[in-house]
């Protein structure tokens, strides 16, 4: 237990900072596979709400 904890550490300064991530940007990555997989799923819906939001006449 207590060598894992010091491992884990040990790790985390050999890590550099840009490889760790925080729950949030986790979060943020899974959002993003969701609207993407949308957009594949839902392709025509994907492009109505687009036009919504972005106000794009076609």
């Amino acid at each position: 237990m207590f060598q894992e904890r010091q491992l884990e550490q040990l790790q985390a300064k050999l890590m550099p900072s840009t490889v760790k991530k925080s729950k949030t940007q986790d979060k943020e990555a899974r959002e993003v596979d969701t609207r993407t997989s949308f957009a594949c799923r839902f392709p025509q819906e994907h492009w109505v709400a687009a036009e919504q939001y972005f106000k794009v006449d076609l």
